[in-house]
């Protein structure tokens, strides 16, 4: 078990992969660097998620604590030959390897189709999704991480990120931050920005 405080660098883009992280507690951020010295964040772990999952033997990817964290740590060498079909830990290897597939596609699709709104809407509906798959309450949501981090990993500024949260909330689709929550007061309005409804807004 491992603690590490807000900002901690777990690994970095390029290095090593010899261990996998299970976030048990707070939230880790996975990025990448532009080569004009921008940053990327291409995934937030919440707790159950793993951290770290390479398939080849470098890291594709940099993580950096979000918030102060806690991990459970393992050896990637030893847990991969542990991995043998069909075992539970097989199956959950794949299960979290899919959920990664399918987060990437998604957030490709964001990136390059969606406008800010939609953006926006498309992350909270995602929180929204693992909350509920997490077994916590789908509407109330735990965005521990900075606007700048959201902007980051939405491909938006910082200003167009904080505009559309508050258009969401004069228009009563999400409730003002308290202590890093907010509520979904209307979430079917909140999928069909995000592109969930055939008639998503545009």
């Amino acid at each position: 078990m491992i603690q590490r405080k807000l900002g901690t660098l777990l690994f970095n883009e390029g290095d090593v992969a010899g261990f996998l992280y299970l976030v048990e507690k707070g939230v880790v951020q996975e990025q990448k660097s532009l080569a004009d010295g921008r940053r990327v964040i291409t995934a937030f772990r919440y707790p159950g998620e793993l951290v770290g999952l390479a398939l080849e033997h470098l890291h594709g990817c940099a993580a950096e604590a979000a918030t102060d964290v806690r991990l459970r740590c393992f050896s990637r060498q030893k847990l991969l030959e542990r991995i043998e079909p069909p075992s539970e830990l097989h199956q959950l290897f794949l299960s979290h390897l899919a959920q990664e597939l399918w987060q990437a596609q998604n957030h490709l699709l964001t990136l390059a189709r969606k406008t800010a709104t939609e953006r926006v809407a498309s992350f909270l509906v995602e929180l929204s999704d693992q909350a509920a798959r997490r077994g916590n309450c789908a509407t109330r949501l735990w965005i521990p991480m900075s606007r700048q981090a959201i902007a980051d990993h939405l491909g938006l500024t910082l200003e167009t990120v904080s505009r559309v949260f508050s258009q969401l909330r004069r228009k009563g689709t999400i409730s003002a931050e308290q202590d890093k929550f907010l509520k979904i007061l209307d979430l079917c309005t909140l999928q069909d920005l995000a592109g969930r409804s055939p008639n998503a807004m545009k």
